[in-house]
């Protein structure tokens, strides 16, 4: 007989979403997202501006990359580990770093992020836009909301 208990299933629930949230903001890590505070201050309140509103049609072309970029993260980071243990911190707006990788796993490193921004953009969003919604959605919790509920939708 199988019986579900249903605090089981909410806190499975919850460690799906504190999973999900970490492996999208490892994700933003991983592929460089930081917002770049040596531009002038003007600048960098504009791009943030900018990204104070975020489409509904965005928030979902959002969610599917986020997901697909993480399975290849996951991937990724499982091959790397096979060669190189402890894994490096990866970023791949700092290729240069990858140079203390060895060969092969440089090539999975580079391969990762040619990867990544071609799943970004074939979700509709460019990898400059992408970075705003994920870093306004560590500020903002109801695009947090928008996009978690868009990642339930999506699974």
């Amino acid at each position: 007989m199988l019986t579900l208990n249903v605090s089981s299933i909410r806190l499975q629930k919850a460690l799906l979403r504190v999973a999900l949230t970490s492996a999208i903001a490892g994700a933003g890590v991983v592929m460089g997202v930081a917002p770049n505070v040596t531009q002038p201050l003007a600048r960098w309140f504009d791009t943030t501006v900018y990204a104070q509103s975020v489409s509904s049609e965005e928030v979902t072309n959002y969610a599917r990359a986020a997901i697909a970029v993480e399975r290849l993260r996951q991937n990724t980071y499982s091959e790397i580990k096979r060669l190189v243990n402890p894994v490096p911190n990866i970023a791949c707006n700092q290729r240069a770093a990858f140079s203390g990788l060895p060969g092969n796993a440089r090539q999975i490193a580079e391969s990762y992020c040619n990867q990544s921004t071609v799943i970004v953009e074939r979700h509709g969003l460019t990898i400059q836009r992408f970075n705003e919604i994920t870093s306004q959605r560590q500020s903002d919790n109801s695009l947090e909301q928008r996009i978690q509920q868009a990642i339930r939708n999506l699974q």
